[in-house]
């Protein structure tokens, strides 16, 4: 199992046009279905485990701990061996998705049953499901993702709690973010093509990010960002994907690299809405994802541009 962040090598967490297709039935085994995420590369099993048929009305989705949802046999060799050894869908390198890849699918826009696309993936269990990273700081939780109608990125569950599965098959290529300090207030990152702000809203522009981070509403935080004048760039909140892309859960707070972005602490408000009144934001203390309201002032702000 890996740890969060992990990221695949296909895996696009700047904004993208989010595309789909399935669910598809196997030339041969026509009763297994995949989606295929045409953005990441990623090939899913269409329906959660436990369910089957082209909209997975049949049966329900299966709840597992994490110890159980994260073996090799879950999404593993029960898959993998399926139709005679051939796999399931003809495909033999089925696993649990790592944290990143599996909140891929979120779609904070939708307004239900589920935050994803419910007609690529039918009847979805409408609240939490594993992934197979693990919680560096306690050995106790995992990190899972909830679609609920407003959606839950990565958050840590106790691995004793049972969620359910949903299996992916892909290749495992592992990078992070690749961070260069400009030295003019700014952290470029190559992989992603973005351009942070080195330092939070209300902090100094300085080496170590003197001053206090400043807590305001959502509204200002994005007028904030949009008159941020630096590397003459157009500066913006970051929407979730984009603030996801730079979490960095080590062994200890805070969950960000500190030698780019000194002074991080607590949590981060993005860009991203749920209708009608929620907001996503980061905790950056623990790396966990969760939505707010809009009208309460809660969070810091940390700007983004697109293109270094």
């Amino acid at each position: 199992a890996g740890t969060f962040p992990r990221q695949d090598a296909h895996i696009v967490d700047v904004p993208a046009a989010r595309s789909f297709t399935g669910p598809t039935p196997h030339a041969s085994f026509s009763s297994d279905y995949t989606t295929k995420d045409n953005i990441t590369g990623l090939t899913w099993k269409s329906c959660s485990e436990g369910q089957s048929g082209v909209t997975c009305a049949t049966g329900s989705a299966t709840l597992y701990t994490w110890t159980n949802a994260s073996n090799a046999v879950t999404c593993g060799s029960n898959l993998n061996a399926a139709n005679s050894g051939v796999g399931y869908a003809g495909i033999k390198n089925w696993r649990l998705p790592t944290a990143y890849e599996l909140a891929t699918l979120l779609n904070h826009s939708n307004i239900g049953p589920a935050a994803i696309e419910n007609g690529n993936f039918p009847n979805t269990y409408t609240s939490t499901y594993w992934t197979a990273s693990e919680d560096v700081t306690n050995s106790a939780k995992a990190w899972s993702v909830g679609f609920p109608v407003t959606g839950v990125g990565p958050f840590r569950q106790l691995k004793t709690n049972s969620y359910a599965v949903r299996c992916v098959a892909a290749g495992a290529t592992v990078y992070g973010p690749t961070l260069t300090d400009m030295g003019d207030g700014t952290i470029k990152d190559a992989a992603n093509n973005l351009l942070w702000q080195k330092c939070s809203m209300g902090q100094n522009n300085d080496s170590t990010c003197s001053g206090t981070a400043t807590i305001a509403m959502w509204g200002t935080e994005l007028n904030y960002c949009a008159g941020v004048l630096l590397a003459g760039k157009t500066w913006r909140l970051p929407n979730i994907a984009e603030l996801r892309s730079i979490v960095d859960n080590k062994s200890s707070a805070p969950a960000i690299n500190s030698a780019y972005f000194p002074s991080t602490a607590g949590c981060y408000v993005s860009s991203t809405t749920s209708p009608p009144t929620l907001n996503f934001s980061i905790d950056f203390t623990s790396g966990d994802e969760f939505p707010a309201s809009r009208a309460v002032s809660t969070c810091n702000a940390r700007c983004v541009a697109t293109g270094p």
